[in-house]
């Protein structure tokens, strides 16, 4: 007696599963301070491929499916990386750009500025697009803003040094 392969399809949530699940890592993911996601999902996609492997070993048709996730996976994981990148890059641009304008004024008037509206910045705009802050207190200027990678970790500017220092929470 000969045994044949089953005919039925599979279930819909396990042919689509892996889709919807890069879905929902990529609308996580790709918002800025969303990279923590990328980490906490990266064990879930390598245990997938991990069970995706062993079933593709033993039933050769499964194999090329499962290629193709698997590529389709990394094409995931490479995009999160590039786009916060980019993030990362223009976020130290903005805020070098601010410290430059801080440094600049405090260059002509012999004090720093309080708010940077008086150098023309938008501090409100600044907050929401690079969570970048600036304030003035105790004779001190403060800059930061949040890591565009891990939510709450940031990058402080050194008025002294001139130099970007990472603070981890």
């Amino acid at each position: 007696m000969t045994t044949t392969p089953s005919t039925e399809p599979r279930s819909l949530d396990a042919e689509y599963l892996p889709t919807v699940f890069a879905l929902l890592v990529l609308s996580f993911c790709l918002q800025k301070h969303g990279g923590l996601m990328a980490l906490l999902a990266a064990p879930v996609a390598a245990l997938w491929l991990l069970v995706g492997a062993v079933l593709a070993i033993r039933r050769p048709a499964r194999r090329r499916p499962l290629a193709v996730k698997t590529i389709a996976l990394a094409a995931m994981f490479v995009a999160i990386a590039i786009v916060h990148a980019h993030y990362a890059t223009a976020a130290r641009a903005m805020g070098q750009q601010v410290a430059d304008g801080v440094l600049a004024f405090e260059a002509r008037s012999g004090h720093y500025p309080a708010h940077l509206a008086e150098i023309g910045l938008d501090d409100r705009a600044l907050a929401k697009d690079w969570m970048l802050h600036y304030a003035f207190f105790a004779d001190r200027p403060s800059l930061f803003y949040g890591a565009t990678f891990i939510v709450f970790d940031t990058y402080e500017f050194d008025f002294d040094t001139r130099t970007w220092a990472y603070r981890a929470d």
